[in-house]
C-alpha cells in the first residue's frame, strides 16, 4: 500500500510506502464549548472553537476584556504551539495591569493627553 500525501513545507507529492494507515478523526470542540462561550467570550468561530480578538496581533485575548484563551479550545494545535500559546496567556493578565497603571500615573501627571478612556 502506498500513501499519497501533499508535502506543503517541500511544496511536492510524497508518496510512502506503508503496511498499515490508522485513520484518526479531526479535533472536535468539547461537548460544553457552547456553555463556555455563553459565560466568558460570546463569541465562537463556525468550527465551534473559541474566537480570539485578533488572529495575528492578539491570539491569546477574547473579545471580552481580561479572558484569556491557549490551546485547543481556540483550536487544533500541536504541543510548542498550545505551551506557547499558553505561556503568554499566563503572563497577558499582568501586562494589563501594568498598563492600567502606568495610565493612572500619567493621568496624575498630566490628563490632557489622555482625554479618552483606555481599554486594556
Amino acid at each position: 500500500m502506498t500513501v499519497i500525501a501533499e508535502d506543503r513545507l517541500l511544496g511536492g507529492i510524497a508518496r510512502v510506502p506503508v503496511h498499515m494507515v490508522i485513520s484518526c478523526p479531526a479535533l472536535e470542540p468539547r461537548s460544553d464549548a457552547e456553555d463556555f462561550v455563553k459565560l466568558f467570550t460570546n463569541d465562537r468561530r463556525a468550527d465551534g472553537f473559541v474566537m480570539e480578538r485578533h488572529v495575528k496581533l492578539d491570539t491569546v485575548a477574547t473579545a471580552t476584556d481580561r479572558v484569556f484563551i491557549a490551546g485547543c479550545c481556540e483550536s487544533p494545535k500541536d504541543i510548542p504551539d498550545t505551551v506557547a500559546q499558553a505561556s503568554t496567556a499566563a503572563e497577558a493578565p499582568i501586562f494589563a495591569e501594568l498598563i492600567e497603571e502606568m495610565v493612572k500615573q500619567l493621568k496624575k501627571l498630566d490628563p490632557s493627553p489622555l482625554r479618552e478612556e483606555v481599554k486594556v
